[in-house]
């Protein structure tokens, strides 16, 4: 089934379910709305991707709202060779779709856009192939807003697949989480896995990666690999069980404003691999001041470059206020061979540091520590 022809703009009203086994959406705008039994169900593939189109605003576009449904059984492709967009609205209800696995800008060149906007609405992925894949080797961008949800979740064998933000080297890929009651649901995440990855968490959003048994984040997992997070603002939150920030490649991890990130289960490792760069700074206040949470061992330089900085951005500037609670160890240059500038630097009078077991400077590797201007350490 395909759908390349102007209804004027007109919405299609889905009445009792409606069913096509592949659904290619090749051009112009499409609506779908309807009461609660509204469900396009798609046996198949579905595609949204205008090959003749120069940008998003003149690609291809699905909108579902006021409670209309899609049911797609196997993958769903935002942006294949070309440009599309699918947005999920509230309407006058929540509007939802479910796929096995989601791929937003699949090929070198395409361009693909999802917006999941309003309490309520929700993209979920059910299958145990790829989970969401935003920009494989083309540009991806997934919006979840106002109080939207991106799930993954179990299908029926129990597997659970991945969160990943630029897959391929030369993929481009962005997750946009903003707003009280907006949250994506994972297990693994990828924050650039071999390509630019981008994950921003804003205004009370959150990423909660704590299903299965091992919800771990990795940020400039390959070599080559870049990766930027930003969780900025009051109830801002990113939740899982392991962190790596620059494992092959380079990351930086920017925790600003009142924002919160959570180890809940292992370790935080800032440059994993000797090709490894990783740089996270906590500081500002929101309601309350930035926190990095760690419940066992943080690595600042285990054979990569690691640098934390607490009260200082990324580039250095002052701000005075920030809070590091670690469990267990905090290790700052842990390798004889890991000659890096390892660092930690604690600045500022609200700028406080607690560390549960032991606090290692270059024992092995080169490391080195500040604190300055009235900050608080606490061993």
């Amino acid at each position: 089934l395909t759908f390349s022809i102007d209804v004027g703009g007109n919405p299609i009203i889905l009445g009792a379910p409606s069913n096509g086994l592949n659904v290619n959406f090749t051009d112009n705008d499409w609506t779908f709305t309807g009461g609660a039994n509204a469900r396009l169900d798609t046996e198949g593939t579905g595609t949204i991707d205008d090959v003749l189109a120069t940008a998003l605003a003149n690609g291809a576009q699905v909108t579902f709202t006021g409670g209309a449904y899609w049911d797609n059984h196997e993958s769903l492709i935002v942006g294949d060779l070309g440009y599309g967009t699918l947005n999920l609205e509230l309407g006058n209800a929540s509007s939802s779709t479910v796929a096995r696995d989601i791929i937003i800008g699949n090929q070198a060149g395409s361009v693909g856009e999802i917006n999941v906007d309003g309490a309520g609405t929700i993209l979920d992925t059910d299958g145990d192939f790829l989970g969401y894949y935003i920009g494989q080797a083309g540009t991806g961008t997934l919006n979840v807003i106002n109080g939207g949800q991106a799930r993954i979740t179990n299908d029926t064998t129990g597997a659970i697949s991945d969160l990943r933000m630029g897959v391929e080297a030369g993929g481009h890929g962005t997750l946009n989480i903003s707003g009280g009651g907006s949250e994506v649901i994972a297990e693994d995440s990828f924050v650039g896995a071999a390509g630019d990855g981008v994950l921003n968490i804003t205004d009370g959003g959150a990423l909660r990666q704590n299903i299965a048994t091992t919800p771990d984040a990795f940020m400039g997992l390959q070599a080559g690999a870049s990766g930027t997070a930003v969780v900025n603002g009051t109830d801002s939150l990113w939740q899982m069980r392991r962190l790596e920030v620059g494992r092959f490649g380079v990351a930086t991890l920017s925790v600003e404003a009142g924002g919160r990130v959570q180890s809940t289960g292992d370790n935080v490792v800032l440059g994993d691999d000797s090709t490894g760069s990783g740089r996270v700074a906590v500081f500002g206040n929101g309601a309350s001041a930035s926190r990095m949470e760690v419940t066992s061992d943080l690595i600042v330089g285990q054979l990569g470059l690691g640098q934390l900085t607490v009260g200082q951005d990324l580039n250095g500037t002052f701000d005075g206020h920030g809070h590091l609670e670690v469990g267990n160890a905090l290790r700052i240059g842990t390798d004889a061979s890991n000659t890096a500038d390892n660092r930690l630097i604690v600045d500022g009078p609200n700028a406080t540091v607690n560390v549960g077991g032991t606090f290692d400077v270059g024992l092995n590797g080169n490391g080195s520590f500040s604190a300055m201007n009235l900050s608080l350490i606490h061993i």
